[in-house]
């Protein structure tokens, strides 16, 4: 009876973490190869990624210099791949959109390269291919990478 008992909870719990050990190693996988992909395109445009993070939809990156500004779609990384100078950077800004309910809906950084404005979407409410991500959290990634970008503004004007 013992025994038995010792079986029927080690098959419970095995039942019971076996999904979620699956989903969180999917998970690992997906975005080791979203970012070994990421970094062969940057690769092919001779430039060494130093910070890599990958923010609901969005892959980002820095160059180990902090000149250049890599991001793209997660669904479409060659077709969306941009390169961002940041030495021809005049300007950035976190751009945050709220609904009647008081949530947040939009979260871009937006970055302005002479009379260009590029916008880099972290975080948007009403998109189905979104991961489940916070959207506190992305507004606190949005704040990094736009301090990233304001200390080169900085350094280039000095």
């Amino acid at each position: 009876m013992e025994i038995s008992a010792v079986l029927i909870g080690l098959l419970c719990t095995l039942l019971f973490m076996g999904p979620i050990a699956y989903i969180i190693i999917q998970n690992a996988t997906a975005q080791q190869r979203l970012t070994k992909a990421f970094r062969q395109l940057a690769k092919a445009q001779n430039l060494e990624l130093s910070e890599i993070e990958v923010v609901g939809t969005t892959i980002l990156a820095s160059n180990n210099g902090n000149d250049h500004l890599i991001w793209s779609h997660t669904k479409n990384i060659n077709g969306k791949f941009q390169i961002c100078k940041l030495s021809a950077a005049t300007g950035c800004e976190v751009f945050t959109e709220f609904s009647a309910r008081k949530t947040l809906d939009v979260i871009t950084l937006r970055i302005w390269i002479a009379t260009e404005l590029h916008e880099i979407e972290f975080y948007r409410e009403d998109d189905e291919d979104t991961p489940v991500t916070d959207a506190l959290a992305c507004l606190q990634r949005a704040e990094h990478w736009k301090a990233l970008v304001a200390a080169s503004l900085r350094k280039k004007a000095a």
